[in-house]
């Protein structure tokens, strides 16, 4: 008898300490990735995201996929309610009228969001729900150095903003600057690869010209983490603009002049400090870097300042 005790005893400290037994699941928030105990699953479900104030939401239907248990997903259409339970018990309830969350006796108000008439909840809501550790990982945590301090005209805490040109630029029509259009800015400068740390920048245009009132964003892994405005706004600008054929003109005589002397050269258009600027970069046959010479527009003609050799991407 006093043998069967000890086992007893055993078997149920065994199964209390794998009950306690806490899992930790990780949100990779920037690549849309799930880790249990550190290593990655397979993720369907739809994905997470930051609604702008810090807070990671999760499709309900996610649920089962993210926690890892033996979850059943019932949707009452009668009710427009949705149970999420475990051997039969209700874990969850999501209450898609009242806008209500259950969580064993506790009840939850306005913290579900719809989209699209699908129903999403905090995250973290599922901790309690689950008895499980969530901790929600961003990329871009410790990228501090790379943004620097905050200062004006640097814009921060965007949400999960998707790095690609119409995304950006429909925040800060939204957010930023009313005036500001796809149209009025250029694209030169941006890449939608998604890797790492990328500095993009989309300048205001003058005609052709590239002028220094600009937007320059950094993102992390294809998610945009600060957008920072340099630059005086041109909106009204009056000035006299060179126009396209004229400056077509231009650079066609200097590339008929000089073909026997160059492969090929590369011409940059730019508004700076009150003027319009020609920079052309000849890349002449046999020489490893190019001469740069730039041409301001001042009095309706194109005048050479004192030429440059690029060395080290650097001016000599």
């Amino acid at each position: 008898m006093k043998r069967l005790c000890i086992l007893l005893f055993l078997f149920s400290f065994h199964t209390s300490f794998v009950y306690a037994e806490t899992k930790q699941i990780q949100l990779k928030v920037d690549r849309q990735e799930v880790e249990i105990n550190h290593q990655k699953i397979a993720y369907q479900g739809t994905p997470f995201f930051d609604n702008g104030k810090g807070v990671i939401y999760c499709h309900v239907r996610s649920i089962p996929e993210m926690i890892q248990q033996d979850l059943e997903l019932i949707w009452d259409e009668s009710t427009k309610t949705a149970f999420v339970r475990f051997q039969g018990e209700n874990k969850l309830q999501l209450m898609q009228k009242e806008n209500k969350i259950i969580i064993k006796d506790t009840v939850i108000e306005n913290q579900i969001i719809q989209k699209n008439n699908q129903i999403y909840l905090p995250v973290f809501l599922l901790s309690e729900a689950f008895d499980v550790d969530i901790q929600v990982v961003s990329d871009y945590d410790d990228f501090t150095t790379v943004i620097g301090e905050e200062r004006e005209g640097v814009y921060r805490k965007l949400g999960y903003l998707k790095n690609d040109f119409k995304s950006v630029g429909k925040y800060i029509q939204q957010n930023i600057d009313a005036a500001f259009t796809l149209e009025a800015f250029s694209d030169k400068y941006w890449k939608e690869t998604g890797n790492n740390v990328e500095m993009l920048s989309t300048h205001y245009l003058l005609g052709e010209f590239e002028t220094d009132f600009c937007y320059h964003v950094t993102s992390v892994n294809g998610q945009v983490i600060e957008i920072r405005r340099t630059g005086t706004p041109l909106y009204h600008f009056e000035g006299e603009i060179p126009s396209k054929e004229k400056v077509d003109a231009f650079v066609d005589a200097l590339q008929k002049n000089n073909k026997y002397y160059f492969a090929r050269q590369e011409v940059y258009k730019k508004y700076q400090k009150d003027n319009f600027y020609l920079e052309i970069y000849y890349y002449y046959k046999g020489k490893e870097f190019p001469m740069k010479e730039i041409y301001c527009f001042q009095n309706g003609t194109w005048l050479l300042q004192e030429p440059e050799i690029e060395k080290t991407g650097r001016k000599q």
